[in-house]
């Protein structure tokens, strides 16, 4: 219970507010979004496959050369986002779209939203990327015609190389190379603790497979099984 003196302490206090306001010329404090520039979403889409005899696969897209910006350049396959609309389903509509790449939100797994400043030269656009391993089946079926498969190697160092050229950051567009190479070495970082990987192997995976593909993502870490 506040005393009398309490009771003139707060009005003393709410006095001394509401003066503060009339000479701000502010009559009450308001959230208004109009005060605040909207921000562009965008889904991307890391695809990596597995192959046992190709290897580690990554799946991106070519622009075209039409485009104002990054035309021929390499980028994950994306797209931007409508309200009222989950992230997740955008993602995979766009796969759909683009590529014809069905993908069940099992697939799909979020990662941390990309909002570099200035990251995309169109205005203020921020990523919200969302890895899939494909399976087998899914890598074999995918139009050719519509997508490019890079090579994946890994050794000391990730190499990304296309048609035996290596690739590097002015290959791609945006800051989707960093995207891609940060992704790839987070997959090879969770193997000392999750079997996520032996999903781009399928379901049914051997011991003798998903141990040829922990020896692809560490080659200087062997693991030997009997």
């Amino acid at each position: 219970m506040v005393g009398f003196n309490g009771q003139k302490q707060l009005k003393s206090n709410k006095s001394l507010i509401t003066f503060f306001f009339k000479i701000k010329g502010v009559q009450k404090m308001a959230y208004n979004i109009k005060d605040y520039e909207q921000v562009s979403v965008s889904t991307d889409a890391i695809l990596l496959a597995y192959d046992e005899n190709e290897g580690l696969k990554a799946i991106v897209m070519r622009r075209p050369s039409t485009e104002e910006f990054f035309a021929d350049k390499l980028t994950l396959i994306g797209g931007f986002t409508h309200k009222g609309n989950y992230f997740i389903d955008e993602c995979i509509n766009t796969l759909k779209r683009k590529i014809n790449l069905t993908l069940n939100p099992e697939q799909l797994y979020e990662q941390h939203v990309i909002s570099t400043p200035n990251r995309d030269p169109r205005g203020w656009i921020v990523s919200v990327p969302y890895i899939s391993y494909l399976t087998t089946e899914q890598y074999k079926e995918l139009d050719k015609s519509k997508v490019v498969i890079v090579d994946v190697t890994i050794n000391d160092n990730i190499t990304l190389t296309l048609d035996g050229d290596e690739l590097t950051e002015t290959n791609f567009g945006f800051d989707h190379y960093t995207i891609l190479m940060d992704t790839i070495a987070e997959l090879i970082k969770s193997t000392e603790w999750s079997l996520r990987f032996t999903q781009l192997i399928g379901q049914a995976f051997t011991l003798k497979s998903a141990h040829e593909l922990y020896t692809l993502l560490n080659p200087n870490n062997t693991v030997v099984i009997n």
